[in-house]
């Protein structure tokens, strides 16, 4: 049976790194077609992200001389997961697997064997995940092992070490477009499809040409996004809050009474009362608010109610 595979590349400003890049996934697709795992209507989509250099010049090229590169160019700038979303909207047309990958080649392309070994045994999400961060910055891999740390803490399910190098089947692509958000934070939102996942793992490369166009600030807010998106402890912890510091207050206040009552009262400790009572009723006010606004984001999501995984009818 012949299964087509398409590789959804986003692409923004990558000029430099795509002459290099474009012939090693032409290589890795023509080596799979020749081992006979994917047909030979398998493509390269490159997806253009607005880019302001000549890449998609470059794209228009590489088909012009190779139908198996293919493209699509979107109107302005969205950022990564949405030119990712976009790819895997095309490519649902034609493919039955598609794997999504970063231009840079900073990701193995050879795990995409092992990919596709899993694939056959019936996952529909396969992850590829970074072993180490040995090639980040400090700071980067700092910032990126607390935010899966936060991650993991507050339930959100999201893959750890997974920078969106990952395969997904044709049913997984079709689950995954269902969703209609406009924060788009994908590992999460594989996180809800569910289906059969698993994950391999591999180093990553330093870039092999041109610069990263994820600054901190960027960082920042991605990661923010992920956990708003599906963790709503945020909120809950301010509730959890409230109530410890009105149990303090309580507390205070008891021995307060108690001191004034034997006459060696501590004219500060009323005002510490003060502070903790009527700030755990703030926070309580807040934090109920806080789970009607949840309840209102969910709602607003549009997400799903549930995907079926196996239809005997």
């Amino acid at each position: 049976m012949e299964r087509t595979l398409y590789i959804v590349v986003p692409c923004f400003n990558e000029e430099k790194v795509l002459s290099i890049s474009s012939r090693t996934f032409g290589n890795k697709l023509f080596s799979l077609m020749d081992a006979g795992l994917i047909s030979s209507k398998s493509k390269v989509l490159f997806v253009d992200d607005g880019s302001q250099d000549s890449t998609w010049e470059i794209i228009c090229s590489l088909h012009e001389e190779n139908p198996a590169f293919t493209g699509i160019r979107l109107s302005r700038n969205q950022g990564e997961q949405t030119a990712v979303l976009a790819g895997l909207t095309i490519a649902n047309e034609a493919c039955d697997l598609a794997v999504t990958i970063d231009a840079d080649l900073q990701d193995d392309i050879n795990v995409i064997d092992q990919m596709i070994d899993a694939y056959l045994q019936g996952y529909d999400i396969v992850y590829a995940n970074r072993q180490s961060r040995a090639t980040d910055s400090f700071m980067k891999r700092a910032t990126a092992i607390a935010f899966y740390k936060v991650a993991r803490w507050l339930d959100t399910g999201i893959e750890y070490n997974n920078g969106g190098y990952r395969l997904l089947s044709k049913r997984a692509i079709r689950a995954l477009l269902q969703y209609q958000e406009s924060g788009l934070f994908l590992n999460g939102l594989l996180a809800r499809v569910g289906f059969r996942s698993t994950a391999v793992f591999y180093d990553r490369a330093k870039r092999a040409a041109g610069q990263t166009h994820y600054s901190y600030r960027k960082i920042i807010d991605f990661a923010l996004d992920g956990i708003i998106s599906f963790s709503s402890k945020p909120i809950h912890m301010i509730g959890v809050l409230s109530i410890c510091l009105l149990l303090a207050s309580v507390v205070l206040g008891v021995f307060a009474l108690v001191r004034t009552c034997l006459h060696a009262a501590l004219p500060w400790m009323w005002i510490l009362f003060a502070i903790c009572f009527f700030g755990s009723l703030q926070l309580l006010a807040i934090g109920i608010v806080g789970e009607y606004v949840a309840k209102t984001l969910w709602e607003a999501k549009k997400r799903p109610l549930f995907l079926i995984e196996e239809n005997l009818n």
